[in-house]
């Protein structure tokens, strides 16, 4: 995908390229100053990794991308199975099968703008019991047991899976940067800002 598109070259542009698919694209493009910018290239993660580091090391960050949201979404239909068996009274296998039904659905029926509206709303929703969580428990945080008390190192363990949760990113960003149409002040930004969150509302 990346090869193809990085070897064209139009009107008074020249482009060279070696057989590992790395270019240098001295062109401009005139075919697309009616109608603006051309398109981005449809990029992945594992595109990313095949052409920066080659294929074996593209196999390696597959297994490691397969591995990591497989293990991400048992986390979530269990819990969410959890919590549903918790309000309903279901049985939890019955509640994380539901659960897992109802939003494959929503992914196979919806479009992607639609899809980006529910995103969107599931995100304001955790943003807003995140907030009233901060309202109703803030009052009784003791600042001084966070910042001078005794440490307990025995609950990093139990944390780090939480951390690394909160901070996994890196296989949108060539979404975003689809999405922002590659201005690298957008997607600075996007970054930044997004992982800024999760940080604040854990720490």
């Amino acid at each position: 995908q990346l090869d193809a598109t990085a070897s064209t070259s139009t009107g008074s542009g020249t482009s060279t390229g070696t057989g590992s698919g790395t270019s240098s694209d001295t062109s401009t493009s005139t075919s697309s100053s009616d109608d603006g910018p051309a398109p981005l290239p449809n990029i992945s993660l594992l595109t990313m990794a095949r052409r920066s580091l080659g294929p074996r090391a593209a196999t390696l960050t597959g297994a490691a991308y397969l591995f990591l949201h497989y293990s991400l979404l048992v986390a979530y239909i269990a819990k969410a199975g959890q919590i549903v068996t918790e309000v309903s009274g279901l049985y939890p296998v019955v509640s994380a099968a539901g659960f897992a039904a109802l939003f494959a659905g929503l992914c196979y029926s919806l479009s992607t703008r639609a899809l980006e509206a529910v995103n969107g709303g599931l995100v304001a929703a955790v943003a807003g019991s995140f907030l009233g969580l901060v309202a109703v428990a803030g009052p009784g945080v003791d600042l001084s047991a966070l910042l001078g008390g005794p440490a307990s190192w025995s609950a990093v363990e139990t944390a780090l899976p939480v951390i690394a949760l909160s901070f996994v990113y890196q296989n949108v960003v060539p979404v975003v940067v689809q999405t922002l149409g590659g201005d690298p002040k957008k997607i600075r930004t996007a970054i930044c800002t997004g992982v800024a969150i999760p940080l604040i509302m854990f720490v």
